[in-house]
């Protein structure tokens, strides 16, 4: 009886559990239910506003990639000269693209904009001056080089600062500056700051140092015998490779009439972009044919002749004592064809160079910069004949004039090297017949010496879709050697040689003669012409500058050689860089230039003006 009493007491109790188990679940769904509805509003609120947000994200990705089409449409149309390009100074140019993209119209505005804008006041002018020269190049991997010429035409010029800009991603390598900076008023380090994207890199001067004063190339004291005086300042950049587009260089001095030159070989032009309520604003770097010439689907030619001769030698323009006695202007004067560029070539760039030797004054080691100014003016004109048209009066955009000297230091004249940029001049492929009627010359018959010497030279750099890739190089240095001289060309790298590589290499220079012996041109390590090649016979390899002309078909044109050898044999395949010496032993001349073209594997860049994006800024 009391064990059915206890069954049944814990049966009861276990029904009465059971129930008060049903209600406390039935409370914790309510619960759950009111923690669902507490939480899942709000969390699909938040799916909802992510959706939205998302669709809004992905509309502004489409007007930002169709903006930046515009921005790249302007860096084409850059790339490529368009006609249509706002020269500096003239409104902006504004077009809206042909085809809209992910639906949207695009409009775009081009401003070619000055250099120096918010860097240098422009209170005194934005125009660059003949005067004062500023051409910053890359010399090698990782090493920059700004170029300060000054005729000295102006007087005293007392300069304060010198200034470069280096593109995002490049940075200076503290401790790296050479050249001018070993003047103790120049700082060994410049100043640093963030500028478009980039970085600016400020030589602030304790005070201001007289161009003449600042330390010349190589060292030493400064000479007063240079046309133009040079000064040059060097610094080193990481990374080394590949090379910074569109980094620029100026200089400024404390004057109003030339308060500031910067390296015009570059322009840099505003491009502002718009879709759909999108603008991205950028600014985008030019970089023109200078010294180094750059990559270009085309090559060059360059051909010449000789404004002397010694018409008293045993043979009609043969001579055996290296005496140049006759000058051969107007009709006399002599052409030279350029006859095998393609087609459908365009000339891109066009120089006209011509050198000559003067006899007076003997000694210019002693001339001021005024005295230097006054000679170039003498010298500063060719009468230039191109094909088909008349001949007309060419003025230098470059003069260089040098003292000759022996090696005991005794004076004997000097000689000049003129440039003239005359691509405007230059129609059609470049086909043709050229003439240089006259130029500022003097033979030596009545001194009986074999200083004298008067030529010229036409290089000629064209594009073509018949050529293949071809990085060039350009050394116009004007540079006297005298005997048991070798002069070494700095900086050829860049390009890639593919299989089979061409490459050629020509020099202009002046006083050559086949009386004297001992010049030597080697190309990596190899003297030229290397053997096998078409041109031996004309040039022996220890008489390169014997006045036969390699470029002419090894007619002899007396005092001048415009020699062009094939460095082919010379280059491997995968060769990204090469090493060019020139040598003399008892003969002296004059270099007036060097140019070189090799084949190379092409970049993502094409043409002979690469462009860079240089910083974006961009707004909805």
């Amino acid at each position: 009886m009391e064990e059915h009493d206890v069954k049944s007491r814990l049966h009861r109790k276990s029904i009465r559990l059971r129930k008060d188990q049903a209600g406390y679940a039935l409370m914790w769904v309510l619960v759950l239910i009111i923690l669902a509805g507490i939480i899942l509003v709000p969390l699909l609120l938040l799916m909802t506003a992510g959706v939205t947000s998302s669709a809004h994200h992905e509309e502004r990705m489409h007007r930002f990639y169709a903006a930046d089409a515009g921005i790249e449409d302007a860096a084409y149309r850059i790339q490529n000269n368009d006609d249509d390009l706002p020269q500096y100074a003239d409104n902006a140019w504004n077009y809206t693209l042909d085809e809209q993209i992910n639906g949207y119209p695009i409009d775009v505005t081009i401003e070619n904009i000055w250099v120096l804008t918010d860097l240098e006041s422009d209170a005194h002018g934005t125009m660059p001056h003949a005067e004062l020269v500023v051409v910053g190049t890359i010399e090698a991997d990782g090493l920059y080089q700004i170029e300060i010429t000054y005729d000295g035409s102006q007087g005293i010029l007392m300069i304060d600062r010198i200034g470069a800009w280096l593109p995002g991603g490049y940075s200076y390598v503290d401790n790296s500056s050479s050249g001018v900076v070993t003047h103790p008023k120049i700082p060994d380090n410049p100043a640093q700051s963030d500028f478009r994207g980039g970085t600016t890199l400020i030589w602030d001067f304790n005070g201001t140092v007289k161009f003449q004063d600042m330390p010349p190339p190589g060292g030493g004291a400064p000479g007063s015998a240079e046309f133009p005086m040079k000064r040059i300042l060097t610094f080193e950049f990481t990374p080394s490779t590949p090379w910074p587009k569109g980094g620029f260089s100026w200089i400024r001095t404390n004057r109003h009439d030339i308060y500031l030159s910067w390296d015009v070989a570059s322009g840099t032009y505003k491009v502002t972009s718009t879709a759909g309520g999108t603008t991205i604003e950028s600014y985008i770097s030019r970089a023109k044919p200078s010294d180094r010439i750059s990559e270009i689907y085309g090559d060059y030619r360059a051909i010449g002749q000789s404004l002397m001769k010694d018409a008293s030698g045993s043979g009609d323009d043969w001579s055996d004592s290296g005496i140049r006695d006759t000058l051969l202007y107007g009709t006399a004067a002599e052409e030279a064809e350029v006859n095998d560029i393609p087609n459908d070539a365009t000339v891109e760039l066009a120089y006209l160079y011509w050198s000559a030797w003067r006899r007076y004054p003997i000694d210019i080691t002693g001339y001021d910069e005024g005295d230097l100014a006054g000679l170039a003016q003498e010298i500063d004109e060719a009468e230039f004949k191109r094909p088909g048209e008349l001949a007309e009066w060419i003025t230098a955009d470059s003069i260089q004039i040098l003292p000759n000297e022996t090696g005991s230091g005794s004076p004997n004249g000097w000689s000049y090297s003129c440039r003239a940029d005359v691509t405007h001049l230059i129609s059609g492929n470049g086909n043709g017949n050229y003439k240089v009627k006259e130029i500022a010359g003097i033979t030596t018959d009545a001194l009986n010496d074999q200083w004298s010497y008067a030529g010229w030279s036409v290089m000629l750099v064209y594009s073509s879709a018949e050529e293949e890739a071809h990085q060039l190089y350009l050394y116009d240095d004007f540079i006297y050697s005298d005997m048991n001289t070798t002069i070494s060309l700095e900086g050829i790298e860049g390009f890639l040689a593919p299989a089979d590589s061409d490459g050629r290499l020509t020099a202009f220079v002046g006083e050559g003669d086949d009386l004297w012996n001992g010049d030597k041109v080697k190309f990596n390590g190899n003297y030229l012409p290397y053997y096998g090649d078409p041109y031996d016979g004309i040039n022996p390899q220890n008489d390169v500058w014997n006045g036969k002309s390699s470029g002419l078909e090894g007619e002899f044109i007396d005092g001048v050689d415009i020699d062009t050898f094939d460095v082919s044999p010379c280059i491997d395949a995968g060769d990204t860089s090469a090493e060019v010496k020139i040598e003399t032993q008892s003969d002296s001349w004059n270099l007036v230039y060097v140019v070189l073209s090799f084949s190379t594997v092409p970049g993502t860049e094409s043409g002979l003006f690469p462009v860079g994006i240089l910083a974006y800024s961009y707004e909805y």
